[in-house]
C-alpha cells in the first residue's frame, strides 16, 4: 500500500464498512498479495498477546512471525512433496518375484515393511540409489506417486532423530520448563555459547509436539 513517496507491505486485520476519515483522504490498496488468511484466529490472538505484553507494535510483531519471504511481498506458494505409496498389487506381490532384480526386490521389502507411504527425502536418508528401482516399480504397477502438502500435520512425522544425551544441568532445565507446559510462565536459560541451550529449546519442542500441542518461544540473547 501507499505509505509517503513508496510502498509498504501491510496487514489486514479487520475491514470496517465506515471511516472517521475523509474517503478522499484514504489511499487505496495496490495489491492484495494473498486472497486467504495465512494466520488462523489464534495465531492472531497470540501474536496480540505478545505485542501488548511486549509492548511492541503489533505489526512488527506480525512480521516476525513470516518467513522472509513473505514479507518481502511475495505470495505464499505452498509446495507439494512426492511421495510414494504401495498399490493394491505391490501390497500382495511377493518380494520374492524380483528375486532377478535385487534393488527392486529391496526397494519393495522397504515399503510392505512400512505402512505408510514414503517421500523423496525418506528414501534418500535410506539409500541414495532408490530412484531407478522406483520407477521401475511403477511402471509394473506395483508402486504409485502420491503428492500431499509439504506441511506436515503429524507430530510423528516432525521427530525423527533422537534426542541428544542432555547433561544434569540441562535436564533439571528440561524438566522445569515442561512441568510448566499448559499454562503461562517465563523462564531464564543462561549459559555461554556452546553450553547447550539450543538442545534444551530442541528437547522442550520436541516434548510438546509430542503432546500435540503448540509452542510459543520468544528468545533474547544477552548483550
Amino acid at each position: 500500500m501507499p505509505f509517503g513517496l513508496g510502498k509498504k507491505i501491510a496487514f489486514l486485520l479487520e475491514i470496517t464498512g465506515h471511516s472517521e476519515v475523509e474517503t478522499s483522504k484514504l489511499k487505496r490498496v495496490v495489491r492484495v498479495l494473498d486472497q486467504k488468511s495465512l494466520l488462523s484466529t489464534k495465531d492472531l490472538r497470540l501474536l496480540t498477546w505478545a505485542s501488548n505484553y511486549y509492548h511492541h507494535p503489533l505489526g512488527e510483531v506480525i512480521s516476525a512471525a513470516f518467513p522472509a519471504a513473505l514479507r518481502q511481498g511475495k505470495s505464499v506458494i505452498i509446495q507439494t512433496e512426492k511421495r510414494y505409496a504401495l498399490t493394491d498389487l505391490g501390497k500382495v506381490t511377493p518380494c520374492a518375484q524380483l528375486q532377478r532384480t535385487p534393488k527392486q526386490k529391496s526397494v519393495l521389502e522397504k515399503f510392505q515393511s512400512c505402512p505408510a507411504c514414503l517421500s523423496e527425502a525418506e528414501l534418500s536418508a535410506w539409500n541414495d540409489n532408490w530412484r531407478s528401482a522406483v520407477k521401475q516399480l511403477i511402471a509394473k504397477q506395483l508402486l504409485q506417486i502420491e503428492f500431499s502438502d509439504a506441511r506436515v500435520n503429524s507430530p510423528e512425522a516432525l521427530v525423527r532423530n533422537n534426542a541428544l544425551q542432555c547433561n544434569p544441568q540441562q535436564q533439571s532445565a528440561i524438566n522445569t520448563v515442561c512441568d510448566g507446559l499448559g499454562q503461562f510462565g517465563v523462564f531464564l536459560l543462561e549459559g555461554v555459547t556452546g553450553s547447550g541451550k539450543t538442545e534444551v529449546y530442541l528437547q522442550i519442542i520436541r516434548t510438546v509436539l509430542e503432546r500435540g500441542n503448540r509452542f510459543w518461544c520468544w528468545c533474547r540473547k544477552s548483550p
